[in-house]
């Protein structure tokens, strides 16, 4: 049980940082085309 949950934790953590990072990187992309 101990696994699982740390496994499941450690998927979130990563689910999280790459949305985070497509929506940094998306936010990147429209201000560089406003310039």
């Amino acid at each position: 049980v101990g696994k699982q949950l740390v496994r499941a934790a450690d998927s979130i953590g990563a689910n999280i940082v790459e949305a985070y990072g497509r929506y940094h990187y998306g936010k990147k992309l429209q201000f560089t085309n406003h310039q």
